[in-house]
């Protein structure tokens, strides 16, 4: 009974929940007793094999994991059927191979490997089952390389082995489940990524991970500096960032009729320097300050008395300000930006940002959780090489705080991993997949 015993408890091994799962339907059966009454007897037994199941933690049983729905839904059964159950080198060969060309079929192999990874939450694995990581490493190593590239092989093993003891993606039986469905997010993002790899073109979304003949670039820090206009970023520029401010408040304020009618103006520093401001209250001049950009003096010297300086400053009828303004931006959006060129604290990221040509803020916020999973995954493969970019931690922030915001806006916080996975499966849809490169940005422009 020991030598049994020891044998259900070990509960990495898919045969022996299974049988563990057999005997307790077996007992209740024939003991004429519920699932609840069985659960009570033995909560008290020296009987360990059918404790570990009984006694496992609720949220590890409520964790949900990304699948394959829709038209790839019957697809993903027949791939885990045959990487579950079969053993044949030569059809796991053909698998492969036909994952090179179609993107689903290349998804769901990629999500099979989540949901393995998965068992070393929900079932406290601890030992590594050195069957995937042997096959990926050599008998099956050129299929999987030609398949997903070297980015792909990395992160299948990584999966396999439950990442590195300092990983982010290493899972502990004892995480909170919502860190457990932010980790599976990222990597549903970056499976999806390595997917396109298997069209025959490359995609905008495809293109932050492969380079134009659809491979792994030699260098990811050099080729996302030089080459990719990444989405989901917000102008760097302070003098836009400034216009959309004074934009937002004077629109408020004149909802609200605050403004006195000889006030309707905003101000520009100089017909040479774009920084843009208004003034509160009543909406006369009334303060002096430095203008941040050229550090001119700007505003008043005494209540509705404004500067007279050289060059001079600018007061603007407030439409004209609008107007103005929507052109600086325009222009500015027409200059290709490439790499990651706005390093902002994570704890600067709000509910209401978003960039000028979109209507819902939620679209922005999912394209900057995008770019930065894109960008967390790489560091963690470790595929930034002598990279100027900011280090692990900051992605980690950033992505983390886009899933806050993304719960908040849509409502329901600890379920929207849901949302996500849902996107993630329509972005498989004709609809996302434009061809061609990110190095315009107009085409980030396009793509949001």
């Amino acid at each position: 009974m020991g030598t049994i015993d020891q044998f259900l408890t070990r509960d990495e091994l898919h045969l022996s929940l299974k049988l563990k799962l057999f005997v307790i339907k077996q007992i209740c059966e024939l003991s004429s007793v519920k699932f609840d009454t069985f659960c009570e007897i033995f909560s008290n037994r020296n009987v360990v094999g059918p404790r570990t199941i009984l006694e496992k933690r609720q949220d590890q049983q409520n964790l949900i994991l990304p699948t394959p729905l829709f038209v790839s839904e019957d697809e993903f059964k027949r791939i885990s059927d045959i990487l579950a159950y079969s053993n044949d080198i030569e059809h796991l060969r053909q698998l492969i191979t036909n994952c090179t060309t179609n993107q689903t079929s290349s998804y769901c192999f990629l999500v099979w490997f989540i949901h393995y990874y998965s068992r070393f939450y929900t079932t406290n694995a601890t030992s590594i089952d050195e069957k995937w990581i042997r096959l990926f490493t050599h008998e099956l190593n050129q299929h999987i390389c030609k398949c997903f590239d070297v980015i792909g092989s990395k992160l299948l093993i990584s999966l396999c082995k439950n990442f590195s003891n300092t990983s982010y993606f290493r899972l502990q039986p004892n995480m909170d489940i919502q860190e457990v469905h932010q980790r599976l997010v990222v990597l549903n993002i970056a499976v999806y990524l390595l997917s396109c790899k298997s069209l025959n073109y490359i995609t905008y979304v495809g293109s932050l991970l492969f380079d134009d003949n659809g491979q792994m670039p030699n260098n990811y820090t050099d080729r996302l500096q030089s080459s990719i206009c990444l989405p989901g970023l917000l102008s760097s520029d302070i003098a836009i960032t400034k216009m959309l401010y004074v934009r937002t408040q004077v629109k408020e304020r004149l909802d609200r009729s605050e403004i006195v009618p000889d006030a309707m103006f905003v101000y520009k520093c100089s017909d040479a320097c774009p920084y843009m401001f208004h003034f509160e209250g009543c909406g006369r001049p009334y303060e002096l300050s430095k203008c941040p950009m050229c550090k001119a003096d700007i505003g008043a010297t005494s209540y509705n008395n404004p500067i007279i300086r050289i060059p001079p400053q600018l007061q603007m009828p407030i439409e004209a300000g609008f107007q103005f303004i929507a052109d600086y931006i325009k222009t500015y959006d027409e200059k290709d930006r490439f790499g990651y060129h706005n390093i902002t604290d994570a704890k600067e990221s709000n509910v209401g940002e978003k960039s000028e040509h979109l209507n819902r803020s939620i679209s922005f916020r999912f394209m900057h959780m995008l770019t930065h999973a894109t960008l967390l995954i790489l560091h963690e493969l470790e595929l930034f090489t002598n990279s100027t970019l900011p280090n692990r931690e900051y992605f980690q922030n950033h992505f983390e705080k886009d899933y806050v915001l993304i719960g908040q806006q849509c409502g329901d916080i600890e379920n929207c991993h849901v949302w996500l996975f849902r996107l993630i499966n329509h972005m498989l849809d004709e609809t996302f997949l434009f061809k061609r490169i990110l190095n315009k940005n107009q085409k980030v422009i396009e793509l949001e």
